[in-house]
C-alpha cells in the first residue's frame, strides 16, 4: 500500500520530534553522568528541525493565511494542525474503552495487558540501559532514523528531492551511529543477550501462558528477568556470551532444543544474580519429573557456583566500600572512587 505526501510529511514530524526529544535526554544524561559527550551525534540531530522545516517559504501565508489561524484539515502537514489532528484522532473508541471494563468486571485481564518480560527488560533498549551510559539513548536515535527514511525515502519523487538536506542529515545520523556500534560492544552484547532470553522463554511467551513449560513459568513467577541481564555490566565477557549463543543456534537447528539445556543456559547468564535457595528449590519442584536426577544434580552444583559468587561479590564489594571509607578524604564528606 502506497503512502499519500500527506502521511509521510506527518510520519517525519513524529519521527524526528521523536529524535530530538532522545537527544535532549542524551544531552541531560551526559551532563548529569560524565560520560563521554557523542558531540558530532548531537550536533545532527540539533539541525534536523531545520533541514525539515526551513525549505518552507512564507509565500503560502500571503495566499492562504497562517496556519495557525486557519481551519485545520485532516490532509494538514504544519506543525499546528498536525498537533491538533493528533488529538482529536487518537481517542480510544468508546467499544475498547467498554471491552477492557467488562474485562475488568469479569475478574479478568485483557491479553494485551499481560506482563512482558521483553519489554524494556530483556529488549536490545532494556539491556542497553543496563549497561549504563548513553548507550540505549544511541540505539533509540538509530531506529527512529530508520522511521526517517522509511518515510522520507519511499520514493524517488519531488518531496525527497526537495528534503535533500534532510536526507544528507539521516545519513549522517547513521554514519555516526555506526562508529558508535563499532567502538563499543556493549551493543553486540545487547543483541546477542536478547536472542539468548528469547531461546529460554520460547515462541509461547508471553500470551500462551497455558502451554508454558516449567522453566518459563518460573521464569515468570520467580521475576528472573531481573538476573537475566547480568551478562550487561561492566566487566562481563561477550566471548562467553557468543559461545552459548552458538551452542544454543546449533541446539535449536538440529531441534536438540531440550528443557535441560534452556535451564542451564538460564543459570549461567544469571550467575551471581539468581542466588536465592526458596527461588531454586521452586524450580526443582516444577522440574520433577520433566528431567532426571542426574539433571537436577548437575542444575544444583550450577546453583551452589552462583551462590559462591555472589558471595565472593559481596566481598570484595564490602572491603571496596571501607577502603573508601577509611581513606582520609572520607572526612570532608565524599569517598574516593
Amino acid at each position: 500500500m502506497g503512502l499519500s505526501n500527506e502521511e509521510r510529511v506527518s510520519g517525519l514530524f513524529y519521527a524526528i520530534e521523536a529524535l530530538v526529544e532522545i537527544a535532549d535526554q542524551l544531552k541531560e544524561r551526559v551532563k548529569d553522568n560524565g560520560y563521554k559527550h557523542p558531540k558530532k551525534l548531537i550536533g545532527y540531530l540539533d539541525q534536523l528541525w531545520h533541514a525539515f522545516l526551513g525549505k518552507s517559504s512564507n509565500s503560502a501565508h500571503w495566499i492562504m493565511g497562517s496556519s495557525a489561524t486557519n481551519p485545520v484539515t485532516w490532509g494538514s502537514s504544519s506543525p499546528w494542525g498536525l498537533a491538533i489532528t493528533y488529538h482529536c484522532d487518537g481517542k480510544l473508541s468508546e467499544e475498547e474503552d467498554s471491552l477492557d471494563a467488562i474485562l475488568e468486571k469479569q475478574g479478568k485481564k485483557n491479553s494485551k495487558n499481560k506482563f512482558d518480560a521483553f519489554e524494556g527488560f530483556l529488549d536490545i533498549p532494556g539491556l542497553l540501559g543496563r549497561a549504563g551510559g548513553p548507550h540505549r539513548h544511541i540505539y533509540n536515535i538509530f531506529t527512529w532514523s530508520e522511521q526517517l527514511i522509511y518515510y522520507l525515502r519511499r520514493y524517488e519523487d519531488e518531496l525527497l528531492s526537495d528534503m535533500g538536506d534532510l536526507s544528507k542529515i539521516v545519513s549522517d545520523i547513521q554514519g555516526e551511529c555506526f562508529h558508535l556500534f563499532k567502538e563499543n560492544n556493549v551493543y553486540a552484547k545487547a543483541y546477542i543477550l536478547s536472542i539468548l532470553t528469547k531461546m529460554l522463554y520460547g515462541p509461547l511467551y508471553p500470551y500462551q501462558i497455558e502451554k508454558w513449560d516449567p522453566l518459563v513459568k518460573h521464569l515468570d513467577k520467580a521475576c528472573v528477568h531481573h538476573d537475566l541481564g547480568r551478562m550487561m555490566e561492566p566487566g562481563e565477557d561477550l566471548k562467553i556470551l557468543a559461545e552459548l549463543h552458538v551452542k544454543m543456534q546449533h541446539a535449536e537447528k538440529d531441534k536438540k532444543m531440550t528443557l535441560m539445556l534452556r535451564t542451564e543456559s538460564m543459570l549461567e547468564l544469571a550467575g551471581r544474580r539468581y542466588h536465592y535457595d526458596h527461588h531454586f528449590k521452586e524450580l526443582q519442584e516444577l522440574l520433577k519429573g520433566s528431567v532426571t536426577r542426574d539433571d537436577l544434580r548437575k542444575l544444583k552444583k550450577l546453583f551452589e557456583k552462583n551462590k559462591k559468587d555472589h558471595e565472593d561479590s559481596e566481598k570484595t564489594s564490602q572491603e571496596g566500600f571501607q577502603e573508601r571509607q577509611d581513606s582520609p578524604l572520607s572526612i570532608y564528606g565524599y569517598s574516593v572512587t
